[in-house]
């Protein structure tokens, strides 16, 4: 059951720690806390300083549409032209693992030109939290977000490290539960991902009670639940696997004339979604890879989850910080990696999403030594998941799967705004067809 405690109000006021790289989070993993660097000394300024990155609240969500293009925002068009997708590219906080969606670990935000490590200075060091760090810390609104293997959230002030609030969302799963791995206890080990436009930030912790992996929506002002959702991959076994790779999103909105059919009625894009004043469907999609366990023990895959979360459901928060009222159930997208075993996307980065709002996954090995089955790759998937349009494969995977050597123990990165382009040749036809293939043809 989670359970929040606050030391504090959300300040209205948003402040920038400006010069240089705004600032520099250090996740001292097994010890939990966190060590705050910044460039030069720290100026605190008001948020009238700062670009306009289209915070708006939710209510403010109904006016998305293809002619609003605010400051430092792309809205990105899917292929099919039927959902509409928002990629933040440059945004001066962050608020997912290496800054964007590109992972480009990269803040160009008044960045200093003659930028040396040798100008950090430390600010502070929190105190010691309730569990181990495995994951990124995030910063928005003049606050540091970090999580630990207790499932807790903890937001702490971005000047000083005092702890504002924390959030603790139920019992982590003892090592001693699973089949193998190596962390102990497993609560929330992949980053989370921040939407300020509905000001929630997302986590997924597996919880001892259900053995079972829970995607969270947490109000970053209060830190109370406001949205509670099973991401657990359809027909998988949440005991072998794990949820390590950091979580992404992206907003959709749909045309409510928009209908399926034929054999394309699972790979149009259709997401459900609120309805927007204009007919839309209106929403966040969450996107939580999964891979297997330290000991690549049991039946797991390599999988991509998507959950199309309507902005309705994000409105409210549970005034008793608890998960009654803010549970719900709701159709998963889902994407498989088709080997017969193993193939996890497990890296710390997870997925990269482009400017077509395209998902990029690499994976680890596989258990075939003969037949190409998407283990050790990288993978280009459709944003709903339901196709995947191109891959990549070094010409020795198959020696790389005998040796256990991961091309996904890293993941993809974008580079200069990189899209897709119908006039390119590429591997367009589903993964059935090209699994004879170890080498992506150019």
């Amino acid at each position: 059951m989670p359970t929040t405690t606050s030391n504090d109000g959300f300040r209205s006021r948003r402040t920038k720690i400006e010069r240089g790289i705004a600032i520099v989070v250090a996740a001292i993993i097994m010890v939990g806390l966190v060590v705050v660097y910044s460039t030069d000394r720290a100026e605190v300024k008001s948020s009238s300083s700062q670009p306009n990155t289209n915070n708006d609240a939710i209510s403010s969500a109904s006016t998305l549409s293809t002619k609003y293009s605010p400051r430092g925002v792309n809205f990105i068009i899917s292929r099919d032209n039927n959902s509409l997708f928002q990629n933040p590219a440059d945004n001066d906080e962050w608020l997912t693992y290496h800054h964007d969606f590109f992972r480009t670990g990269f803040d160009s935000y008044k960045l200093k030109p003659a930028f040396s490590p040798s100008s950090f200075n430390k600010n502070w060091t929190s105190s010691n939290l309730d569990g181990s760090i495995y994951a990124e810390p995030l910063v928005a609104r003049d606050r540091v977000f970090v999580v630990t293997e207790n499932n807790s959230i903890y937001s702490l002030d971005a000047s000083t490290g005092k702890v504002i609030w924390r959030t603790n969302l139920g019992r982590p799963v003892p090592l001693s539960d699973l089949p193998c791995g190596d962390i102990d206890p497993t609560g929330i080990t992949g980053t989370p991902v921040i939407n300020l436009r509905t000001q929630t930030i997302f986590a997924v912790a597996f919880l001892k009670d259900t053995h079972r992996h829970e995607l969270f929506g947490l109000d970053i002002g209060s830190g109370e639940v406001r949205f509670e959702t099973a991401v657990d991959p359809p027909s998988s076994d949440p005991l072998v696997q794990q949820q390590r790779g950091a979580l992404a999103l992206n907003y959709y909105a749909e045309r409510s004339n928009t209908t399926s059919s034929g054999n394309n009625a699972a790979n149009d894009g259709t997401i459900t979604g609120a309805r927007g004043e204009d007919g839309s469907k209106r929403g966040v999609i969450v996107y939580v890879p999964f891979g297997g366990l330290f000991g690549d023990c049991g039946q797991y895959h390599g999988w991509m989850v998507g959950a199309s979360i309507p902005y309705a459901s994000l409105q409210g928060a549970s005034s008793s910080n608890t998960s009654s009222g803010n549970k719900q159930s709701l159709p998963l997208l889902s994407f498989k990696v088709p080997t017969g075993r193993e193939g996890g996307i497990w890296a710390p980065s997870g997925s990269a999403i482009d400017n077509n709002a395209e998902i990029f996954v690499s994976t680890g090995n596989s258990e075939s030594s003969s037949n190409f089955d998407f283990g050790n790759a990288v993978i280009k998937l459709s944003p709903e998941l339901g196709k995947v349009i191109d891959w990549f494969a070094p010409g020795n995977w198959a020696d790389l799967n005998t040796s256990d050597t991961d091309l996904g123990s890293v993941g993809p990165a974008i580079l200069d705004n990189n899209s897709s382009s119908n006039n390119k040749s590429s591997n367009t036809n589903s993964y059935s067809s090209q699994s004879s293939r170890s080498v992506r043809k150019e």
